[in-house]
């Protein structure tokens, strides 16, 4: 894809390294793709991910997306996705020491008296247990926040632009020409990123390819053994930083994924129903 940045700016033209090209373009278009590749409507999927493969560190979006043009092309675009602005919330829809906003419908709990009535009947109702353990809602807002106004609880990195002034206008266009049914890059899209968030070295998150076969088969075993998620995205991130010099840390949540899918994997082997219940699976590992 390096190639087609001759074919996008004010001066653009077509690539050196292009061929099978048509005698005339659509209007600011300078490339058409292959149409052995990419031929019809259908092929816009295609077109999607191949462009979004083209910038590896950005996660690009569709944000026009069949806006028609002309009578014969229909246009699309691919934004950074730095290109948002954040929308901050505003308080003006909540009171003071309350949580919820306004207008919101209460829920009502029935509590039913447990005058004359024997421990044994109370336990049996939830209705009748101790009062203690209905919940009341909880302002988090009261001491939640810094003195610049964010919020504690914000564990991740934002990357959309603060405001418009300070957007990513970087994007790819391309059109589709509905006679001939061929895709085209724009000329008129901008490659050159701008007012990105910088992010720490380690605010990357690992996955199952990150980890090697020994490494798979102790989260495998520590996963059955009931090791808690955190524990083992914790010694998964420190064996992969030490044996492969790698940048990032496992979360929770995919070491759930992944000590989920060893299970299934083995359970299939085992010739395991995912729908037996633990009963019927403990008489099959019985049986073997």
């Amino acid at each position: 894809m390096i190639h087609l940045c001759q074919a996008i700016g004010p001066s653009s033209q077509v690539p050196i390294t292009s061929y099978d090209q048509p005698p005339f373009h659509p209007k600011d278009s300078s490339y058409q793709f292959d149409t052995n590749l990419f031929m019809g409507l259908s092929a816009q999927n295609d077109i999607v991910q191949l462009l979004k493969s083209s910038c590896p560190d950005c996660k690009m979006f569709l944000q026009k997306e069949g806006h028609r043009k002309t009578d014969d092309l229909i246009h699309f675009k691919l934004c950074c996705n730095h290109y948002p602005i954040i929308h901050s919330r505003s308080d003006d829809y909540f009171d003071d020491n309350k949580f919820t906003k306004h207008n919101v419908v209460r829920q009502r709990l029935k509590q039913s008296s447990s005058k004359g009535n024997s421990a044994w009947e109370r336990m049996k109702n939830y209705k009748l247990k101790n009062n203690k353990t209905f919940k009341r809602a909880i302002d988090r807002r009261q001491n939640g926040k810094d003195p610049k106004g964010k919020s504690n609880n914000k564990r991740t990195v934002s990357v959309r632009s603060e405001t418009n002034a300070r957007r990513c206008h970087m994007n790819i266009q391309f059109y589709y020409h509905i006679f001939n049914e061929s895709w085209h890059l724009n000329s008129k899209s901008n490659l050159t990123h701008s007012f990105h968030v910088r992010q720490p070295h380690d605010a990357t998150s690992m996955n199952k390819s990150d980890l090697n076969e020994a490494q798979l088969k102790t989260l495998s075993v520590l996963f059955e053994r009931g090791v808690a998620p955190s524990i083992i995205a914790e010694a998964m991130t420190s064996s992969v930083k030490e044996s492969g010099g790698k940048s990032g840390e496992f979360l929770p949540s995919t070491i759930k994924n992944i000590g989920n899918q060893e299970r299934r994997a083995m359970e299939i082997i085992k010739n395991i129903d995912s729908n037996w219940n633990i009963a019927k699976r403990t008489i099959e590992l019985l049986n073997e």
